[in-house]
């Protein structure tokens, strides 16, 4: 099974939340500094079997990354090709959600709190490939 992870450069601090009942995705808790999120969506495993020595780099994600409060939409952006993408966000706590617009790939939301200066984040998605 393919672990989902998400991967916040530049944190100061890790935790966790939980998630409603019947969620398999827990979200990362992160403490960081930025006015700024650049990131991208990345997607794996992109090799039906991965053996050692084996390139298997991630793939982008097309979709649409949400920055939510409360559960409710405050900011969003489309990612590029290449899965890159940038918001600004006023400081405060956001929860960072990918819709890919299908099933698959299935992107780990990510918790951020949002305090001064840029900050770089890469999402993690499960390709959902065995």
């Amino acid at each position: 099974m393919v672990a989902l992870s998400m991967l916040v450069l530049g944190a100061t601090a890790c935790g966790s939340s939980s998630r409603p009942a019947g969620s398999s995705v827990a979200p990362v808790t992160t403490t960081v500094v930025g006015l700024r999120v650049d990131g991208v969506v990345q997607a794996s495993p992109t090799c039906p079997v991965e053996r050692p020595g084996q390139i298997c780099a991630p793939a982008a994600v097309a979709g649409t990354v949400q920055a939510k409060r409360s559960g409710s939409v405050i900011a969003s952006t489309t990612t590029d090709a290449a899965g890159a993408f940038t918001l600004t966000l006023s400081p405060g706590s956001y929860e960072l959600d990918v819709d890919t617009h299908a099933a698959l790939p299935r992107c780990t939301p990510l918790d951020i709190e949002v305090v001064a200066t840029t900050l770089k984040v890469t999402i993690s998605c499960d390709s959902g490939m065995r």
